[in-house]
């Protein structure tokens, strides 16, 4: 299993990476939205790990424009989004699910709920 780890902010970024390894869980990453759709479009990623608010390309628009390009290239597998977001109100994770989004994780990041989420949408 392989993940795309996206995220702004370096030293969240360094920390996820760190650990996402230590579990045995290989990750690249990506510091905007624009590298993460070049990175998900030249890779082979079961799960990509996205920040929501990002500068330039959130994730939000990130993943709709994965979603677009995965409807026009319908032999290529169907990538699983996982927001990463310390918004949680309503009408936010219902932004997430109409972009394409298929979980969310809370910021703080809590290691083992976002290992589960991993782990249930990695398999494939």
């Amino acid at each position: 299993m392989k993940v795309l780890l996206v995220e702004d902010d370096p030293t969240t970024r360094q920390m996820l990476s760190i650990l996402l390894g230590r579990c045995d869980i290989p990750c690249d990453v990506a510091e905007d939205g624009f590298k993460a759709i070049e990175r998900w479009w030249q890779g082979k990623y079961e799960v990509i790990l996205m920040d929501v608010q990002m500068p330039e390309l959130d994730g939000i628009e990130a993943t709709r424009r994965i979603r677009a390009r995965e409807k026009e290239v319908p032999k290529r597998r169907r990538v699983t989004v996982i927001a990463m977001t310390a918004h949680l109100m309503p009408e936010d994770v219902e932004e997430c699910r109409k972009a394409g989004m298929d979980d969310l994780v809370p910021k703080p990041i809590d290691l083992e709920r976002l290992l589960e989420l991993i782990k249930r949408y990695g398999k494939g």
